[in-house]
């Protein structure tokens, strides 16, 4: 239980490519089961102040966590934090500039960053301590 913790919350350490996938997976699911569940209940009318403070949670967690699993990952291909900027502008983007082309061209670039985040070896060695 502290390893998923850990994964979910903790800047610290680094993810090969088969962790960040699996915690990237988890995420992206829940978010999902989230989004259907909150989807379903709307309809029933739970009150506008649930609503908002329940999406309000699951925005922050889900940032929360994408955030931490990056980080593992550019700490495991030997990159600093501050390549969160790059990476996470695509993501970003399209929430000031709504455009076709421009949220396209995001959804491109997002994807090939989240390729290379998948694909690309580790620069560690299998020597180097795998801490979470």
């Amino acid at each position: 239980m502290d390893y998923i913790l850990k994964g979910f919350f903790s800047f610290k350490g680094r993810f090969a490519r088969l962790p960040y996938f699996g915690f990237s997976a988890v995420e992206f699911t829940a978010v999902m089961l989230f989004a259907l569940f909150w989807s379903d209940h709307v309809s029933q009318g739970l009150g506008l102040l649930f609503d908002t403070a329940l999406v309000f949670f699951v925005c922050i967690f889900a940032t929360w966590a994408n955030l931490a699993i990056t980080t593992k990952r550019l700490h495991d291909l030997g990159k600093s934090a501050k390549h969160l900027i790059w990476v996470m502008t695509p993501s970003v983007v399209p929430f000031f500039f709504a455009d076709g082309w421009t949220t396209l061209l995001c959804m491109v670039l997002s994807l090939a960053i989240t390729a290379w985040l998948l694909f690309t070896p580790s620069k560690q060695t299998a020597t180097d301590p795998l801490p979470v």
